[in-house]
């Protein structure tokens, strides 16, 4: 019964010869990533452009990373957002600390 399969599946590679032998085949390239076309999109969300800000100038920061790059997941524009946050000089962090004091001064 198993050598049935067998050679039933050797005559249809024959016959075909780009039908792989097992389903991992099928799955998987010779690279070990799933096959995907190179005209394929990102098939995330698209998010909201309107942008809700905080009164902590760090999280005005943050949300303009994470609305810039869709496709990202929260975890690594937050973990990157930091990292770049760190780095800032006072001077380049005033933007969006005047931005967060405004919006202080507006919710009152």
């Amino acid at each position: 019964m198993l050598l049935d399969r067998q050679d039933n599946q050797n005559d249809l590679q024959k016959e075909v010869p780009n039908i792989p032998n097992n389903h991992e085949e099928l799955m998987i390239e010779d690279n070990g990533h799933r096959n995907r076309s190179s005209k394929t999109k990102c098939r995330c969300k698209k998010r909201k452009r309107r942008l809700r800000l905080s009164r902590n100038p760090f999280i005005i920061f943050y949300l303009k990373m994470y609305f810039e790059s869709p496709c990202k997941r929260v975890v690594d524009v937050a973990r990157e957002a930091g990292k770049i946050w760190c780095r800032m000089t006072s001077a380049q962090k005033q933007k969006y600390i005047r931005l967060a004091r405004k919006l202080q001064c507006r919710k009152r």
